[in-house]
Formats: structure tokens, C-alpha cells, sequence
């Protein structure tokens, strides 16, 4: 295929090195370098029902511990817009701005796609503890 001579991998980490080139006959050759890389999303900024930033740092296939309470949907921190990244609460799409639910003992699944092809960018769960199952320190009487 001729467009595997305009493709490389770029120097420093994954992704694609793509050359672009006019090369018309009778015209000056130009060309430039961009690079694709793969959407990587580093956290998700949650609001609280007070209205504090609350910081979910993504890691594919992790289970975080949450405070049981309503949570706005704010943004995502990554490689490229928020509005890019279709996010997914038990398998029901999110808008960026809605609010959910982590009520005590619940066990939610949060999973992220790339909007525009709905590539998979990972699955994280989503648990609330508890009252009961919170551990308190031992008093020493």
C-alpha cells in the first residue's frame, strides 16, 4: 500500500508519525509531520452535591471507594476535548453536566468510549462503603 511510506512511529511514545506531502508534478514539494496518538484520559473531575471538585483518577479495570452522595459529571482530564469521550454509567450514556446517585452499598460500573468511533478507553467501578463496613480505630481502654 503506498500510504505505508507516508507512516512511522513517532519518536517519543505510541501513536502514529504521519508525513504529508504535495508532491504534484510541475509544483514546488512541501511537506510537514503531524502526530496521531491514541485519546488517554488521566481523570475524571466529578462535582459534589456541594459543589467541590472531586478528582476520580482513571485507571482501567480499578475499583474506587466512594463517598455515598450525588455526583455532577464536570470534565475529563486527557489528550484532546471532553466532548470527545462518551461516558457510560451501567451501560446508560452520560452527558457532560448530569448528575448520578452512589447511595450506600452500591456498586456502579463507569466505562468510557471514544465518541467518535466508540472505541473502548477502559472500565473502572465505581463502589460506596458502607456504614458499617467502615473500619474505626481501635480504642485502648
Amino acid at each position: 500500500m503506498f500510504i505505508r511510506r507516508y507512516l512511522d512511529a513517532p519518536a517519543n511514545g505510541p501513536g502514529v508519525l504521519c508525513r504529508v506531502a504535495r508532491e504534484t508534478q510541475g509544483q514546488k514539494a512541501s511537506e510537514f509531520h503531524i502526530v496521531i496518538r491514541p485519546r488517554v484520559v488521566t481523570a475524571l473531575r466529578l462535582l459534589s452535591s456541594s459543589g467541590r471538585p472531586v478528582f476520580l483518577p482513571w485507571e482501567n479495570g480499578q475499583a474506587r471507594r466512594m463517598t455515598p452522595g450525588k455526583y455532577t459529571l464536570d470534565t475529563c482530564w486527557s489528550n484532546g476535548p471532553s466532548d470527545k469521550v462518551l461516558v457510560m454509567l451501567d451501560g446508560r450514556p452520560l452527558s457532560w453536566g448530569d448528575t448520578f446517585t452512589i447511595d450506600f452499598d452500591d456498586k456502579k460500573r463507569l466505562s468510557l468510549m471514544q465518541a467518535t468511533t466508540f472505541q473502548p478507553l477502559g472500565i473502572m467501578d465505581l463502589n460506596a462503603a458502607s456504614m458499617a463496613s467502615v473500619t474505626m480505630p481501635r480504642s485502648s481502654f
